[in-house]
């Protein structure tokens, strides 16, 4: 083997093993929430170097929280992280390079065609989750970007290794093509069952979570959201300037079930200027903000006649006495179907799944 397809053969070794370690932080960070409870996670170029995101505030955080973080999500609880599958097609191709070099058989344009091949599979879902990542969710991964890099350098690596190879193969047995097929979907589907099997269940009955005792909109507070002709009946509890509350319902869209509510809104603004229950304000502005008030009077100009007006204060009093009466915690958002609260820690991950058993219940 001549010195450029030996380095083709090692870096590309070298660009798998740099995926592998790049999805399996992403995968543990993913699976660690499935606890339900809150974690740090990791968004670093350098994984386990950086800094750990405990505020929530990067775009690892937007991305993991996202709808495109995992598959299947309504027929298992968090559904299936997508660097699953992205940890093990690296690990497959480590595994294909080393045996490649141990057998020496480095030279046989047979074997390094079937790794170009292989490596298609990362570039190309890397292509498609980069426009995901940069145009719909609108943040950027530093993980995902240290996948993205891994996809490339495999591609690039393999591309170089099987043009350095011979044309013609050298004498001896043909590679076996389904031995190497079978052995990428075992590197796949063996995780994904181990996952499948380990991974906390969903045993959360109707009404474990809480449930509306005065429902009744006597005051004239909910506001409507979305109707959905003969929809089950939600009511979803909202900061406006909550940037949970706005990942909840980007969410809810995305994943479909919102075409079966008929979906209503109380505002709840954590904002001590206008809500006497919070000690300090968790998303201040909502009241007596000139800047808000002109944006709002630019964009909705129909509303430049209400915001600020006494009226306003008097619906949001009522909006903060309905809660009172209802008992609910101080939190952003919430969502109450048929008056039953969903969990708070199936706002995110679990949202499909466990939004959706509600529904058929």
């Amino acid at each position: 083997m001549n010195r450029p397809q030996r380095n083709s053969v090692f870096a590309l070794m070298a660009f798998a093993l740099l995926g592998v370690v790049f999805a399996a932080f992403s995968s543990y960070d993913f699976i660690a929430h499935l606890d339900r409870q809150v974690h740090s996670i990791t968004c670093s170029y350098i994984p386990g170097l950086g800094a750990a995101d405990v505020q929530g505030t990067s775009g690892c955080h937007a991305v993991l929280m996202s709808p495109y973080s995992s598959v299947l999500r309504t027929l298992t609880w968090g559904g299936i992280p997508i660097a699953l599958p992205a940890l093990a097609i690296f690990a497959f191709l480590f595994f294909r390079v080393l045996d490649l070099w141990m057998r020496q058989v480095e030279q046989d344009r047979r074997e390094t065609r079937f790794l170009l091949v292989a490596t298609l599979l990362p570039v190309a879902a890397s292509a498609i989750y980069f426009y995901i990542s940069y145009t719909i969710i609108g943040a950027v991964c530093k993980l995902c970007v240290g996948i993205y890099a891994a996809s490339l350098g495999v591609f690039i690596s393999a591309l170089l290794a099987n043009a350095g190879s011979a044309e013609e193969p050298p004498e001896g047995s043909a590679p076996n093509y389904g031995l190497y097929v079978g052995e990428g979907m075992a590197f796949v589907f063996v995780p994904l069952l181990f996952y499948l099997a380990l991974k906390p269940g969903y045993n959360v009955a109707p009404g474990d979570c809480g449930e509306l005792a005065s429902p009744d909109d006597k005051y004239k507070v909910r506001v409507a959201l979305h109707q959905a002709h003969g929809g089950t009946p939600a009511l979803e509890l909202l900061d406006p300037l909550c940037p949970a509350c706005k990942s909840f319902s980007e969410r809810l869209e995305t994943s479909g079930l919102i075409e079966q509510l008929d979906l209503e809104a109380v505002l709840f603004p954590l904002d001590k200027e206008c809500n006497w229950m919070v000690g300090e304000s968790l998303h201040p502005g909502a009241w007596d903000n000139a800047r808000i008030y002109e944006e709002i009077k630019k964009r909705f100009p129909r509303l430049g006649n209400c915001v600020g007006k006494p009226d306003v204060r008097t619906k949001l009093n009522r909006s903060l006495r309905w809660a009172v009466a209802n008992s609910l915690p101080v939190l952003t958002p919430q969502l109450y179907v048929n008056n039953q609260k969903l969990c708070d820690e199936d706002t995110d991950l679990g949202l499909e799944y466990a939004l959706s058993r509600m529904l058929d219940q």
